[in-house]
């Protein structure tokens, strides 16, 4: 990296005719309208793309980890089977469904939605369409195995609580699976912001980065810079370190709006509350969805909001009333 940094000072064309230039490289990045375009097209493939990519991920994972569904295996499989693919692989393979007579123009000529094929590729707009279907293809089966995972250490009695308190499954959905994979959903997030900033082989493959400039990478920028124009090595380096400052940036912005704060999550405790036990589901939910106070048979001392960290259901001889009551272990944090 330090290399990168002390290439990216100096300017020059070719290897041998480099001379110390300080910022003119940086400066230059404000000025250059292919640089800027390509910091558009990401930008675009972001925005667009990493959000239906994660939430589809999540669904998937989320039908994927009911344990009634039969045959998961061969589900979870078929669903990773396309992030195992190489990358050129796979771009080749949506390059010959979205040409002029592939079978995507085919089909929707046969149907009659379109009148004549579409050229895909050597359309601006359409050009990002496909690659946009292209990253979302091959990476939503990656996210879902990290999404899995998460689920998979997801109590089964926090939903078998809602379900009992009346909550759909729509609403556990909401209200319990996103909250509880929070740690995993920054962590996905982050990991497909520098994926996508870093893009090159689905453009390079599928358009070269055309028609024009209008699909155009800032990674396949940085190839051209170096390997296909007149090489500029110094200023390659410089566009190279605006990915890292951009990925740097968008990552920690992400940290502070989706991770938790510091003043949070300080102090736990862990209590045992009593209750008939037809009321355990209720209050248990309650907590978790709501926060509150353990104030009742508290072991341990605990003030502020409570956040559920863990709980169990068990049954509970009450030696005074001489009937089972339930038992509701939490472990709570302020």
């Amino acid at each position: 990296m330090l290399s990168a940094f002390l290439l990216s000072l100096q300017s020059g064309r070719g290897g041998s005719n480099l001379k110390f230039a300080g910022l003119k490289n940086y400066a230059r990045l404000f000025e250059d309208e292919m640089f800027l375009t390509s910091v558009g097209n990401v930008i675009t493939y972001l925005v667009i793309q990493v959000p239906i990519m994660l939430l589809f991920a999540l669904v998937l994972a989320t039908v994927l980890n009911d344990p009634k569904l039969k045959g998961r295996g061969i589900f979870r499989t078929m669903i990773f089977l396309p992030c195992a693919t190489s990358l050129v692989s796979s771009a080749m393979i949506f390059k010959s469904l979205f040409s002029i007579d592939g079978i995507m123009n085919t089909a929707l000529v046969g149907i009659g939605m379109i009148a004549e094929p579409i050229s895909w590729l050597t359309h601006p707009v359409w050009a990002k369409f496909v690659i946009i279907l292209t990253i979302t293809w091959r990476w939503t089966g990656y996210n879902t195995v990290f999404y899995l995972a998460g689920l998979q250490n997801i109590n089964r009695s926090v939903y078998e609580a809602a379900r009992i308190d009346g909550a759909s499954a729509a609403g556990s959905f909401f209200s319990i699976t996103i909250p509880l994979l929070k740690p995993v959903i920054l962590l996905t997030t982050i990991m497909s912001t520098n994926g996508t900033l870093q893009l090159f082989d689905e453009v390079r493959t599928l358009t070269n980065g055309g028609p024009g400039i209008a699909t155009l990478s800032i990674s396949q920028y940085i190839y051209n810079l170096s390997f296909m124009y007149n090489p500029q090595f110094g200023y390659a380096a410089a566009v190279s370190y605006a990915i890292l400052v951009m990925v740097a940036v968008l990552s920690f912005v992400q940290i502070k709006v989706g991770g938790v704060n510091d003043e949070q999550t300080t102090r736990y405790s862990h209590c045992e509350i009593c209750f008939p036990y037809y009321h355990l589901p209720v209050l248990c939910f309650s907590v978790l969805l709501y926060g509150g106070r353990c104030n009742q048979q508290e072991r341990g001392h605990h003030q502020g909001p409570t956040v559920l960290r863990y709980f169990s259901i068990r049954e509970h001889q009450d030696p005074c009333h001489e009937r089972t009551t339930g038992k509701c272990v939490l472990e709570l944090s302020s």
